[in-house]
């Protein structure tokens, strides 16, 4: 009998035992999710108080037109008004900037009018006080970006400048000296680069089916008044014919032929028989890309070029040796 007593007080002791470490494990539980609610509580007072700040914010909110200074302009919280006209002129404004909508010329389009029109410098300020005045929205960059363009392309640092003496002879044969003066680009390869990188940067430079992988260029040559002119035309852009697409190369007050070419823009031509490729930065990577020659222009200027003797030469082509007559006479 005590046996049995003995072990029935152990079953009894060993129940209460476990019963005692359930009711631990059920504290631990307790004590974790208690923790957890004290840690939502504490997140959800982070949150009232946050929304109680923005209401309190809210009831001191400024007109968007009274804000003058750029970086507080920049709290776009700030737009407690009825009338949104500044808000809308800054929109415009940031849309041309991530060009949106065009809002602005840029500095080269502008340096192009500029000279286009004929503008000076008073008659441009002008414009620009007329329109600031009656409040359109002014198109063009600060007078400075026409100074720096002109550095650019009318320096002299970027032609060089020559006077040359050659003796002409007259109908009678007697003999005169004459004074040629000779403009011819400095560095080409480098100047086309500049053109073709701000065509990039403004989205204008074109790649189609016709050019391909190929910066198309075509070769100009004409005469007109009393000055030849040598002149490069871009062909990847949407009016290949427009002479804001136009590069200078070189120009020279005498006749146009293939020799006085040969003789006053020798540099030039070596420059351009150079001119394979160029380099430039296309979403942030430099990029190799093929020049593909073309020589355009009046029939005379091809002629001179390829070495014809003209429009009414006796040989029907560079590489004819027959003169026209005898060749109509095999016939």
């Amino acid at each position: 009998m005590s046996l049995s007593r003995e072990k029935s007080a152990h079953q009894e002791l060993e129940k209460s035992v476990a019963r005692s470490n359930k009711v631990f494990e059920q504290n631990k539980e307790l004590k974790e999710e208690i923790r957890v609610l004290k840690q939502d509580n504490k997140n959800i007072n982070k949150e009232v108080q946050k929304l109680r700040a923005k209401l309190e914010n809210q009831e001191s909110l400024t007109a968007y037109d009274s804000l003058k200074n750029h970086n507080s302009q920049k709290h776009k919280n700030k737009l407690r008004q009825e009338d949104p006209t500044k808000l809308l002129a800054d929109t415009l404004s940031k849309m041309g900037k991530s060009d949106i909508f065009k809002t602005k010329l840029t500095e080269y389009e502008f340096f192009l009018i500029y000279h286009d029109a004929g503008l000076t410098r008073d008659s441009y300020r002008k414009l620009k006080r007329f329109l600031t005045k009656k409040g359109v929205a002014d198109p063009f960059p600060p007078l400075r970006s026409i100074v720096k363009m002109e550095k650019i392309y009318g320096s002299r640092d970027v032609f060089d400048i020559d006077k040359i003496k050659v003796i002409q002879k007259k109908k009678d044969e007697s003999e005169v000296e004459k004074l040629v003066m000779v403009a011819q680009l400095r560095n080409i390869k480098e100047f086309l680069n500049r053109r073709l990188q701000n065509l990039i940067d403004n989205k204008k430079l074109i790649f189609d089916k016709c050019t391909g992988n190929n910066i198309w260029i075509a070769i100009l040559g004409d005469k007109g008044s009393e000055e030849f002119k040598l002149s490069l035309a871009v062909g990847n852009v949407d009016s290949p014919n427009s002479s804001h697409h136009l590069v200078p190369v070189a120009v020279f007050d005498d006749d146009e032929s293939a020799e006085n070419v040969a003789r006053f823009l020798d540099k030039s031509i070596r420059q351009l028989n150079d001119l394979k490729e160029v380099k430039l930065i296309i979403d942030g990577k430099e990029v190799v890309i093929p020049i593909k020659q073309f020589l355009c222009g009046d029939m005379k200027y091809i002629y001179e070029m390829l070495g014809h003797q003209g429009a009414s030469s006796k040989f029907s082509c560079m590489f004819c040796y027959h003169e026209e007559k005898k060749m109509v006479g095999i016939y």
